[in-house]
């Protein structure tokens, strides 16, 4: 296959309608907003408790990427989808073939400077194809953002994405443990351009791959996705983690000059733009290069999860984030709590605009303890699910005020969240 075919091969899959079926009760309203109460949560009376030390979340969690601006933004949910799962399918065997034709040729040639011309040839094609990648994602947020595609189409194209780049990135894998010796400088721009496919893979956009192909092993991730003119950002609760993916298409500007002295200037940029993590860092900051592409990756764990920031070397600032944060360690700001006829409500809200944890409780009475109850939890027009034997679910909160409504047994309580 030409390096045109298989460029071609890539857009024919970036850029099919792949729409997946829409849950019966995924959102579709642009920028979320608090819904009208009903008049019979008149009598639930609100107060507002601290639940830990208020910190400011530069001080007391990590920094996490922001969008600005006017917000589209879903709840959203994604299942097995034939359409999408077929197209999934044909990446994975046009990438094979190509790995294949370039094994092939690598096995007629008898020296290192042929092998090298053939495999800088096939990493031409794929720097080339990264470029085309970032636009395909750009184009699919935009056209998300202004009403063309739903949230689940959105999801399922940025899947599409993630298994592209993964599947070249095997291939990549592949030449470089063929057996047939390369350069140095050919196997340091391999790693280079691996660097380059890792930006478009994230866990969320695993799972939704998972989810369309029927690979997914237990129920769909609740997830939320908001998007603005500056770039995206992807939520996904898994168990006890908190996923986040954040782009900002426009701190990305790879045809410039590059700003960063070097090594230890982009390690002191991520000192600044992360003030609580850096000092944090378990065995320090992992830092890789692309120079070619203006890129830059830090990666670090910390006591509260995970961080991967990509940096622009021409804008000197972070343009796609991915972070892991533990539920039980990110720290939780203070609690908006009601109680109407003998069922309370608390909402708590975690430092940094994170998830948000509801509980739902019978009082105690006397010296007794408070009962976990079983109920309905909403968020706005959105059921996010229940509370289940210890009353408790976490949610992933709207971008602005937002309302919560819990149904248990007969008693609807309302709850109003400030942004």
């Amino acid at each position: 296959m030409s390096r045109s075919a298989a460029l071609a091969v890539a857009a024919l899959l970036l850029t099919a309608g792949v729409a997946p079926a829409v849950a019966a009760d995924a959102s579709t309203a642009t920028s979320v907003g608090p819904s009208t109460p009903a008049a019979g949560d008149a009598t639930a009376l609100t107060e507002r408790t601290p639940e830990d030390d208020t910190a400011s979340p530069s001080n007391n969690t990590t920094r996490r990427l922001q969008i600005d601006g006017p917000v589209t933004e879903n709840y959203t949910t994604v299942g097995l989808d034939f359409g999408a799962s077929m197209a999934l399918s044909a990446e994975r065997v046009a990438s094979q073939y190509q790995v294949s034709l370039v094994e092939l040729q690598l096995e007629a040639v008898q020296t290192e400077r042929a092998r090298d011309a053939i495999v800088g040839r096939y990493l031409d094609a794929t720097a080339e194809e990264l470029t085309a990648l970032s636009a395909a994602e750009e184009r699919t947020v935009e056209r998300y953002r202004s009403g063309a595609i739903t949230a689940e189409t959105l999801l399922v194209k940025l899947a599409m994405i993630d298994r592209r780049a993964r599947a070249i990135d095997d291939s990549l894998t592949r030449i470089e443990n063929a057996g047939t010796p390369l350069g140095r400088s050919t196997r340091d721009r391999i790693r280079n351009v691996g660097l380059g496919l890792d930006s478009f893979k994230t866990p969320v956009r695993e799972h939704v791959a998972m989810a369309v192909t029927g690979e997914l092993k237990g129920g769909v991730n609740p997830l939320h996705v908001a998007a603005s003119t500056d770039g995206v950002v992807v939520e996904m609760l898994d168990g006890g983690q908190y996923h986040r993916n954040a782009i900002r298409f426009d701190n990305r500007a790879p045809g410039a000059v590059d700003q960063f002295e070097d090594y230890v200037d982009f390690q002191n940029r991520i000192s600044e733009l992360y003030t609580w993590s850096q000092p944090k860092f378990q065995g320090g900051i992992n830092i890789d290069v692309y120079p070619g592409w203006n890129l830059y990756r830090a990666t670090g764990r910390h006591p509260q999860g995970s961080l991967t920031a990509y940096a622009d070397g021409g804008t000197r600032d972070v343009y796609r984030e991915n972070q892991i944060l533990l539920l039980d360690r990110v720290p939780r700001a203070e609690s908006v709590r009601a109680i109407r006829e003998n069922v309370s409500v608390s909402v708590t809200s975690t430092l940094g605009d994170g998830p948000v944890l509801v509980n739902v409780t019978r009082p105690a009475v006397g010296n007794g303890s408070a009962t976990p109850l079983d109920a309905v939890v909403r968020v706005n027009d959105h059921t996010v699910g229940r509370t289940g034997e210890n009353g408790r679910i976490w949610l992933l909160p709207p971008s602005d005020s937002y309302e919560v409504r819990v149904v248990q047994d007969g008693t609807s309580i309302n709850v109003s969240v400030p942004n």
